[in-house]
C-alpha cells in the first residue's frame, strides 16, 4: 500500500466516523509506523517532511512524533540507525551474579533534524 491509498483509507474512516459520532474510537490516540528504512539520511527526509515535530528516544528507539488535532504520528526508528552510540563509562549491577554494563550517550547530528524539537521520553 502506498500513501496515496493509506490516505483514502484513512479518509474513508474519518467520513464513517463523522457519520456514526457515538461509535467507540480506538483506545490508542497515535499512528506508529514502523519498518521504515533505517538510515539517518531516512530520519532526515522524514523530519523535513513532518515539518513541526519533536524527536523522542527510549532504550533502543528513536522517534519522529507530530500531533495532529490530538493524534499522534509516530516515525519508529532503531536508536543505532540513526544516531550514534558513545560509551562514557562502566558501572557495577549488584545482581546475583555482579555484572558490569556500559554506560552509553546517545549522538544525534544536530544539522541531521535541523528545526525538530528534542523530547527525552526515559
Amino acid at each position: 500500500m502506498n500513501g496515496t491509498d493509506y490516505a483514502r483509507g484513512l479518509r474513508a474512516i474519518a467520513e464513517w466516523y463523522e457519520a456514526h459520532p457515538d461509535m467507540p474510537v480506538p483506545y490508542a490516540n497515535e499512528i506508529n509506523v514502523y519498518g521504515v528504512k533505517e538510515t539517518r539520511e531516512e530520519a532526515a527526509r522524514i523530519a523535513l517532511a513532518l515539518a513541526s515535530c519533536r524527536k523522542e528516544h527510549d532504550g533502543n528507539l528513536f522517534k519522529l512524533v507530530r500531533d495532529f488535532d490530538g493524534l499522534q504520528l509516530r516515525f519508529v526508528f532503531m536508536r543505532g540507525a540513526v544516531c550514534t552510540r558513545r560509551v562514557i563509562g562502566q558501572r557495577l549491577v549488584p545482581a546475583q551474579p555482579e555484572r558490569v554494563i556500559e554506560v552509553v550517550e546517545w549522538d544525534c547530528e544536530p544539522s541531521l533534524l535541523a528545526g525538530v524539537e528534542e523530547e527525552a521520553t526515559a
